[in-house]
């Protein structure tokens, strides 16, 4: 707790950093609600092939629209691409109540989602880091991710009760209010850049430069690895009847969120490659333990295990590709971590689901965990 006091001191957490962390929690919380998507897909008829393609169609939306904000976000600003993204997954929330089966329709939601959504993730970690010292920036990028990490146990556990009263019906109106009040939050938020940095371009060949390349491959596997447990969660459970999403999530959140607030400091008194490889390791045993769970505490093994991993991981890739940045070219830069993170699951989603029509749940989540094992072993930092 000392950690995390001294960490709001440092950043200055004024109104704006408050309504900027909530705005991003209620939006957050509507995308976890998400989860349980593949559930309505099998409602309507979706097989595993198809989850896969429904929901990493959304992530490739996200990946195609992070080619293009990184670059406004350094050019124009934050505050524009925080409002238009809540807007979006507004949008898209609302239009779900119109699906009815599998169709080029609901791959067209999916694909808006994913547009606000992959915008979101970019535009709002970007403001959160803006005028952080540098040897801050793992503990405050762990500490902002505390918005996007409880919404993993939140949207879960607020869609599987709403689901229990009721249809999908209750869980997409739910997710039109969450969103709505975090559009309505991005109006009283200010811009983060500062106005000499507006209007410059980047030059993408530095992308390509410092040691990036490698960091760029991890954030692809770790995305890989980790998006798996968000799109196949939610069927596997049901199969192996299991009490559903939000026991695994709130292990994972829970382990996650101890680390960022108690021990985000240790990455840098001791060096971030004593903390890198390990926390790969965790996580790739984690989710592979997720396809042989068959009781609830496994899923929370399984949970915790996945925590840990991401609690160090997220934010030491991020910090390690800002720190190769200057401020002009921070949007983009982190929007090139996080969109490839995205493209990770885009890109395997399908395959994984391919897999697990073929070969089942338990092989589906070994391969998914052995994305993060071959993480563990690209040298990410010097030290």
């Amino acid at each position: 707790m000392v950690n995390l006091l001294r960490s709001l001191t440092v950043i200055r957490l004024e109104r704006h950093f408050w309504l900027l962390f909530v705005a991003y929690l209620l939006v957050n919380i509507n995308l976890t609600l998400f989860y349980l998507l593949p559930l309505r897909i099998e409602d309507i008829g979706g097989t595993r092939a198809q989850i896969g393609w429904v929901m990493g169609i959304a992530q490739g939306g996200g990946v195609l629209i992070r080619l293009l904000i990184g670059s406004l976000l350094d050019r124009y600003g934050r505050r524009p691409w925080l409002i238009l993204s809540s807007l979006l997954v507004t949008v898209a929330s609302f239009l779900y109540l119109f699906v009815s089966e599998i169709s080029v329709f609901l791959y067209f939601i999916r694909i808006v989602h994913g547009f606000g959504s992959g915008m979101l993730f970019a535009a709002f970690m970007t403001a959160a880091v803006d005028n952080v010292p540098t040897e801050k920036q793992i503990e405050v990028i762990g500490l902002f991710g505390i918005a996007g990490l409880l919404p993993m146990v939140l949207g879960p556990m607020l869609g599987e009760y709403l689901l229990s009263l009721g249809d999908f019906t209750f869980l997409f109106i739910a997710a039109i209010v969450l969103s709505t009040i975090s559009l309505f939050l991005t109006f009283f938020l200010h811009e983060t850049l500062p106005e000499k940095s507006f209007g410059k371009v980047l030059n993408l060949s530095m992308l390509g430069r410092n040691g990036l390349v490698r960091i760029w491959v991890a954030s692809f596997l770790f995305g890989a690895a980790t998006n798996a447990t968000y799109n196949f969660l939610a069927p596997f459970t049901r199969v192996n009847a299991l009490s559903g999403i939000s026991v695994f999530f709130g292990y994972y959140v829970l382990t996650s969120t101890i680390i960022r607030l108690f021990l985000g400091k240790l990455p840098e008194k001791l060096g971030v490659r004593h903390f890198y490889r390990p926390a790969a390791l965790v996580l790739s045993l984690g989710v592979s333990l997720v396809g042989l769970a068959r009781t609830q505490t496994w899923l929370m093994v399984a949970g915790s295990m996945v925590g840990v991993g991401q609690g160090f991981i997220f934010p030491i890739l991020i910090t390690l590709a800002t720190r190769k940045s200057s401020l002009t070219n921070r949007g983009m830069i982190i929007t090139m971590a996080t969109l490839l993170m995205d493209l990770g699951g885009m890109v395997t989603s399908p395959l994984l689901g391919f897999i697990g029509d073929l070969s089942g749940y338990p092989v589906l989540f070994l391969i998914a965990g052995l994305f993060s094992f071959i993480a563990a072993f690209i040298r990410t930092a010097d030290r």
